[in-house]
């Protein structure tokens, strides 16, 4: 697949979302013609799709690799784990806000013909995280009240607001990810609402 349309089309997709992007929007941002697009991709669908499953790939790549580095053994080992897969989540959300955009969008109904996104896409990486807190929490480092999955998407829901809302300021503007003493603030913030509501020990940090 050519990069550029996918650059291309990630950009678009992001921006105004799937309905309101059109093949051959994508063909000109691209330098390409819509036939040749259906050409290599089928369509806008089979493109969208292209693009979501390489957001997806980067995502899951980054969630693999804070997993390797977090266990559960111990409590102190728990928390810690915990922490950093709070991390590594706000630096992916950073560093691709074009897979937050994509997801907004979706939230709002977009593509809503395309009903196996969440399955394909989603479900992999809550179904990853709840492996990590189900077993943390049976073993008592976890509040035994504690509501895991909403706890995850208390913390998916942030981010996202965070990464495309920010936060108003003066003048219109908003500060997200790219002003950092915002962005550290949120950070912070953050950890200590996914501590508290998972019940661990201690304050954070």
């Amino acid at each position: 697949m050519d990069p550029q349309v996918i650059e291309a089309a990630t950009r678009l997709f992001a921006a105004m979302g799937y309905d309101a992007t059109s093949l051959e929007q994508v063909a000109d941002a691209s330098g390409r013609t819509a036939e040749d697009l259906r050409r290599e991709f089928g369509g806008k669908q089979e493109l969208y799709l292209a693009v979501m499953e390489r957001g997806f790939q980067a995502e899951q790549a980054a969630f693999a690799a804070c997993l390797e580095q977090v266990s559960c053994d111990t409590q102190e080992g728990c928390v810690r784990g915990i922490h950093h897969l709070i991390d590594g989540y706000l630096d992916f959300a950073a560093e691709h806000p074009e897979v937050l955009a994509l997801w907004l969008h979706r939230w709002l109904s977009d593509a809503t013909d395309l009903t196996e996104l969440e399955r394909r896409y989603a479900e992999p990486l809550y179904s990853a995280a709840l492996g990590i807190l189900g077993p943390a929490q049976e073993r008592g480092f976890i509040c035994a009240d504690a509501d895991l999955e909403y706890t995850w998407h208390t913390l998916m829901w942030m981010v996202h607001g965070f990464g495309q809302g920010g936060v108003p300021r003066e003048h219109g503007n908003r500060s997200g990810f790219a002003d950092p003493r915002s962005a550290q603030r949120f950070r912070l913030h953050l950890h200590r609402t996914i501590h508290r509501g998972l019940g661990l020990p201690g304050d954070y940090p």
